[in-house]
């Protein structure tokens, strides 16, 4: 069966072989994530290989079970999610407001792994904390009030790895520091996906990968940067190497990139090497960060994009369907929880930006806040929500 997705290369050997045997087809590995899991049924079995070798087998219920994560969430840092306190009364806001996966950062930028995963780079960077005593009883806990748990690992931006390990890294201007690791160290991208298969055995539903990027220009020197071509290959062989790793964990492994790149335009390519359609292949799911903030003045003839929540959502999701929506994956994006460069925030500009996405019938998103203060989201959720004419009030546009 030849198989024309979009996803898979055009050569001869892009086919789907049937065995013979009711129910079973087989692929070669590298094709894996480009199977449309969902279109088969339940008890297919699908054996995959590289070379002659069979690699693995598996059936598609299963792996639908696993990663069905119909996602409308929020973010917590480590700190927050191991705060018992916090915790309690996110559960509670998060069931009164149908709200049902908690984004916990497993890794930060700063380079700190929040658990006790006991990975030896960790160790020996001493970039370990406990602020989640046990992982695995928090996800436990999460799973029994009806929330899923996505782990959020930083990838590309690490102080604590660059720091101790600056063979690592990517120096900064005047070769100085930067934080940034360079994509194309083995090792570093080796111990990333360690992380996040911590977190899988843990039973986390979803993993997302943030900071999956080459870092801005004038953020770092190269002695030779690399060309557009590479760093894509990069990012994309970091995916692949996550996607043979996490795969037959059954999680769903996801990414977050910048809004902008929605619009995947030669410069912004190579800048950052996030081929999206080339991610797509070892992805289930991507989270643009649509923050109508960060779009600048003038964007797109939009004087101040971050006073127009409504219009910049719209656009942003317009042009994933437009660009992006053949593809295989859930498109959670990230909403604005926060309000940065907005004139008046309040409840009214995330009510507007899920208006923007209830407009188009996209069901998923996560709302993110750095400092997990989600009491306006939450005024924001509650009218959302609200049934046409029952009497709730406006949102107004002060605080």
């Amino acid at each position: 069966i030849p198989v024309k997705t979009g996803l898979i290369p055009d050569d001869e050997q892009a086919w789907l072989v049937s065995d013979g045997i009711p129910n079973m087809i087989s692929l070669p590995q590298r094709l894996l994530p480009s199977l449309l899991t969902q279109l088969l049924p339940d008890d297919m079995v699908v054996r995959c290989s590289s070379g002659n070798v069979l690699q693995d087998s598996f059936s598609t219920g299963q792996l639908k079970q696993r990663r069905a994560v119909s996602d409308r969430g929020l973010y917590a840092t480590s700190v927050m999610a191991g705060n018992r306190s916090w915790l309690t009364k996110t559960v509670a806001q998060m069931k009164k407001h149908r709200l049902n996966t908690l984004v916990v950062n497993i890794k930060d930028i700063e380079g700190i792994v929040g658990t006790a995963f006991n990975d030896p780079v960790s160790l020996q960077i001493k970039g370990q904390r406990s602020y989640i005593p046990d992982f695995k009883k928090l996800v436990d806990e999460l799973h029994t009030n009806g929330i899923s748990v996505c782990a959020r690992v930083t990838v590309f931006r690490d102080h604590q790895l660059a720091q101790h390990k600056p063979e690592w890294a990517v120096a900064g201007p005047g070769g100085g520091f930067s934080g940034w690791i360079n994509p194309a160290n083995a090792e570093a991208r080796a111990y990333m996906i360690r992380l996040a298969v911590a977190a899988a055995q843990a039973g986390a539903d979803a993993v997302q990968f943030d900071y999956i990027r080459y870092p801005e220009r004038g953020t770092v020197t190269w002695t030779a940067e690399p060309s557009m071509q590479q760093k894509t290959q990069n990012i994309e062989l970091f995916l692949r190497e996550a996607y043979q790793s996490l795969n037959p964990l059954g999680v769903s492994i996801e990414a977050d990139v910048f809004g902008i790149m929605l619009w995947q335009t030669e410069a912004d390519l190579a800048v950052t090497g996030q081929n999206l359609r080339h991610m797509a292949r070892y992805l289930h799911a991507i989270s643009p960060m649509i923050y109508p903030s960060h779009f600048g003045n003038g964007f797109r003839g939009t004087p101040s994009p971050a006073n127009e929540p409504y219009k910049m959502i719209a656009i942003s999701n317009a042009l994933m369907e437009e660009e992006l929506g053949d593809l295989p994956l859930r498109y959670v994006p990230w909403l604005q929880g926060f309000g940065y460069k907005v004139s008046h925030y309040g409840p009214w500009y995330l009510q507007e930006q899920l208006r923007a996405m209830q407009a188009e019938k996209m069901p998923h998103f996560l709302v993110w806040n750095a400092s997990n203060v989600y009491e306006t989201s939450y005024q924001a959720l509650a009218l959302a929500n609200a049934p046409r004419n029952s009497g709730a009030p406006e949102a107004t546009n002060t605080d």
